[in-house]
């Protein structure tokens, strides 16, 4: 798909909005003022792409490459506000509550689809009803990664010390309730070989810690952990992909490791609040595919540790659905929570 394509307006019908927004707004204001602007093309004003991390983050530059691109195609300013904190709680509580107008969207990441599980239903909003899944944009598997001088050579060897050693192997995380906290939890239950979790403030202290081997394995992305691999502090026992990665092509995906149980890995995805106009949504999902298909786009992510997804928007309703369902049986079989 181009990215040049055309702006156009787009002429809705007040019966329409008001069918497919009835109950979904807090409040019940927003459908009213959005019947008022129906015949306004959209954006009609600057869109803002709230990323719940901060600024420099993986999250946050993929929401940059996004805004950048869109700013272009729609001949309106597309912004990135960064909004982190409470495992992305804060960011997304303020989308329930924006109007959907699609003038407000979030670059949601695992933690939305982990939290109903994780919180036990104790959310100020619900993930599945108040909000609108337009389009996934990338995965980025997880890897298993030792310092150089570890003895583990393989993920069949740190598997079997776990066994011989209950809680005596430590495996960092870039903190509680990320992505990688909850590939640990899904290893433990899925393999019997416990893993004790050491969370760490992010991926770059993560780093630190597991080349000096202050924790036994680093559980994170490709990103902040390649460089320490290509220059030899780093061995990259198995990634979580369900395909060898690009970047790292020797290191086997966790099924050839022996575990195909186990499957996690984080993801980032445009959402909007609930009742987002049909046609937005059409807009939004087409425009953002064609960037993440451009070359200049897609290769420089998927040298750092990122696979592209795209799709359409009831595909990621679709993957968002089962990403509740299936960290949820993992926190009722864990008891994992973030706090």
């Amino acid at each position: 798909m181009s990215p040049a394509a055309p702006r156009r307006a787009w002429l809705r019908s007040g019966a329409a909005l008001g069918a497919a927004w009835a109950g979904a707004a807090v409040g019940g204001a927003w459908p009213v003022a959005a019947r008022a602007q129906a015949a306004v093309p959209w954006p009609s004003k600057p869109v803002k792409i709230v990323s719940p991390y901060p600024a420099g983050g993986s999250n946050d530059a993929v929401a940059r490459v996004l805004a950048a691109r869109l700013s272009d195609m729609w001949s309106q300013r597309v912004y990135v506000e960064n909004k982190p904190g409470a495992n992305n709680r804060i960011a997304t509580q303020e989308l329930a509550r924006a109007a959907p107008d699609g003038h407000h969207l979030m670059l949601a990441a695992a933690p939305h689809g982990a939290n109903p599980g994780l919180y036990d239903g104790k959310l100020p909003y619900d993930t599945l009803r108040d909000f609108t899944p337009i389009m996934r944009a990338t995965v980025s598997p997880v890897g298993f990664w030792v310092p150089a001088a570890s003895p583990f050579r393989t993920l069949r060897d740190l598997a079997e010390a776990a066994r011989a050693q209950p809680g005596k192997l430590f495996a960092g995380s870039p903190g509680n309730g990320s992505g990688p906290h909850m590939v640990v939890e899904l290893w433990n239950w899925k393999t019997g070989a416990k893993l004790e979790h050491l969370p760490m403030k992010g991926d770059a202290p993560l780093a630190v810690e597991t080349v000096a081997g202050r924790v036994d394995v680093g559980v994170t992305g490709l990103t902040v952990m390649k460089p320490h691999f290509e220059s030899g502090r780093l061995r990259l026992l198995a990634v979580s992909s369900d395909r060898r990665f690009p970047a790292v092509p020797d290191a086997p995906t966790l099924a050839e490791a022996g575990f195909p149980a186990v499957d996690g890995y984080a993801w980032f995805g445009l959402v909007g609040p609930a009742g987002l106009p049909a046609e937005v949504v059409a807009k939004v999902n087409r425009d953002a595919n064609a960037v993440l298909a451009l070359p200049e786009v897609r290769a420089p992510l998927e040298a750092g540790g990122t696979f592209v997804s795209g799709g359409t928007a009831e595909q990621f309703g679709a993957f968002i659905a089962a990403e509740v369902e299936k960290w949820s049986q993992v926190a009722r079989a864990t008891g994992m929570r973030p706090d």
